[in-house]
């Protein structure tokens, strides 16, 4: 929108891109449009790529794109002692998108079959307490569960993140953690809008 720099082009293609390959049959136009994003946040200006908004916009981008080992270096490097709700510039505000950079270390580690330090993560989520957290931290421990196959862990980790404030937004329903969940009646049932 004119007068504002977020989102950016970059996390608007990010957003479209994950619809995409969230709907069936649009996978390769998905990846495609993936591709795009993560170009877009790797050509900004050596000044615009310091700032810790596009830094971690770049990190999902990677992530998004399967380079799970520079992404990790990225939110290695993002993500300090504390686990804190930070801003990558998404369309949603940043306590709802509940963007953790321990999050997704703990979900790379579980792509890389790295259990160990998926279960340091997730232990460090457990134990998380602070200001805005608002369940964030569940919702990644659900992701990590769902990564490892254990949807039954994964649908109440989600519903104990939506009890502690995580709200039902949009980005949910096509976040790639919970493709294994998708179309089964219990994780529909518990996106449902309730009346």
């Amino acid at each position: 929108m004119p007068g504002r720099q977020m989102p950016s082009p970059g996390t608007l293609m990010r957003e479209a891109a994950l619809e995409l390959r969230a709907h069936h049959g649009a996978m390769a136009a998905g990846d495609t449009l993936m591709r795009q994003a993560l170009a877009w946040h790797l050509e900004r200006p050596a000044e615009e790529r310091g700032n810790m908004i596009l830094r971690r916009a770049t990190a999902r981008a990677l992530y998004d794109t399967g380079d799970w080992e520079t992404a990790a270096d990225h939110f290695a490097a993002l993500a300090g002692d504390e686990v804190a709700v930070a801003d990558c510039g998404a369309v949603h505000h940043a306590q709802l998108q509940g963007h953790l950079d321990h999050g997704y270390l703990g979900v790379i580690a579980m792509r890389r079959g790295e259990h160990q330090e998926a279960q340091r993560i997730d232990a460090m989520l457990a134990a998380a307490r602070g200001e805005y957290l608002f369940g964030s931290t569940h919702y990644w421990r659900a992701a990590m569960a769902a990564l490892g196959g254990d949807a039954d862990a994964a649908l109440r980790l989600l519903r104990r993140a939506f009890a502690e404030g995580m709200p039902y937004e949009p980005f949910i329903h096509a976040d790639p953690h919970f493709d294994a969940l998708r179309g089964t009646p219990a994780f529909q049932a518990l996106l449902t809008p309730r009346h």
